[in-house]
């Protein structure tokens, strides 16, 4: 899937160097000012991440549509979305394909309203299959043991005589291991296989201040404001792939078979950030600002409940190309959520956060 994400992203500069060439011939296509609009529109979006105690993860999609002689601004739109990485968890290992309506009301509230149904894949990393499988083989040998010392323990009744408290603790021992084997590989197996689908709908928002700075002061006042709310509705199998190889392992908790599962969820996400910015030259631009980013759902995911805040630098190496190269230190604090599990982290914490972003639109 590394290679697809490669490859997408490959043909999202390919975008960009086709309008490069074309801005050479302005002065040609002025002299028609009424050749009508491209058929179809795209738009293509990636962005990576690392932080602290976190592997890296990364992102990208793109999108094809087309405007829609309707009310407003209306496009309908086919996607395809690869996310890869954060701590190999599968909920963000994952390839989709997809079509989505959205309509605008950016001309005076900044907002999108949009409407998509994706299909897709999660993708299981080398490590959580090997781990899988060591799984299988630890359960299999535990299991062999089991059953050998309830081989030896029927030689009593043939008047053999047998230590029967020992080999009952060593076996009681050995079963609690096994139950242990079975909630690891039912945490591991929490990974869907098999195809999934997600009806996802809500409203996102972006307001910018000072982003073109061609006529602006040297240093100016620079904000930008994004926000996300999001509701999903995702079907998808869940349970163990194991055939029980036991009466035992037929009534374990841990091993029920797979089965469709249907999660709905609501998702909240705000980006304020306000800073100064320096007018481009031929070395960039930089932009060094406060930002807070807060996320909310209704499932309780640690991940998904924190809120940061601190400084950042942003890179703008060029003018007419949306890159972004950034980096942060940040105080935050996880969202009590009255959840089961534990926090990963009791009151604040400190992290350092760096990655890029790149956005590019044609016919948009």
């Amino acid at each position: 899937m590394h290679k697809i994400y490669r490859l997408l992203l490959f043909i999202s500069f390919l975008f960009l160097i086709s309008n490069a060439q074309s801005d050479l011939t302005d002065s040609d296509t002025a002299e028609y000012p009424d050749e009508p609009a491209a058929p179809l529109w795209m738009e293509a979006y990636t962005e990576g991440k690392y932080e602290i105690n976190k592997s890296p993860d990364a992102s990208l999609f793109v999108n094809i549509g087309k405007k829609l002689p309707l009310p407003f601004s209306t496009d309908i739109y086919g996607k395809c979305k690869i996310s890869l990485g954060n701590q190999e968890y599968y909920w963000n290992n994952r390839t989709d394909l997809g079509l989505g309506v959205r309509i605008n009301f950016k001309s005076f509230l900044f907002a999108t309203c949009f409407a998509e149904i994706l299909g897709g894949y999660y993708m299981q990393s080398n490590s959580v299959q090997r781990n899988i499988l060591s799984m299988y083989n630890s359960i299999d040998s535990v299991n062999t043991s089991i059953n050998n010392i309830e081989t030896i323990e029927k030689l009593a009744f043939y008047g053999i005589k047998v230590n029967s408290d020992s080999l009952s603790k060593i076996e009681n021992s050995l079963k609690m291991s096994r139950d242990t084997l079975y909630q690891k590989l039912s945490d591991l197996e929490a990974s869907p296989n098999g195809f999934i689908s997600e009806y996802r709908g809500g409203l996102t928002f972006w307001r910018g201040w000072g982003q073109d700075n061609s006529n602006a002061p040297p240093f100016h006042f620079w904000g930008n404001f994004y926000g996300e709310l999001v509701g999903s509705i995702l079907k998808k199998k869940i349970g163990s792939d194991r055939i029980p190889k036991s009466e035992q392992e037929k009534d374990s908790l841990f091993l029920s078979p797979r089965k469709d599962t249907i999660i709905l969820n609501g998702t909240l996400y705000l980006n304020p950030e306000i800073g100064i910015t320096t007018n481009h030259s031929v070395l960039g631009s930089l932009i060094l600002s406060l930002a807070a980013n807060f996320w909310l759902d209704a499932l309780g995911d640690w991940e998904t409940n924190r809120l940061i805040a601190g400084p950042v630098i942003h890179y703008i190496p060029f003018k007419s190309v949306s890159l972004d190269i950034n980096a942060g230190y940040y105080a935050g604090i996880y969202i009590n959520r009255n959840l089961s599990e534990p926090k990963p982290q009791n009151g604040l914490f400190s992290t350092f956060r760096a990655g890029f972003s790149f956005w590019y639109g044609l016919g948009i």
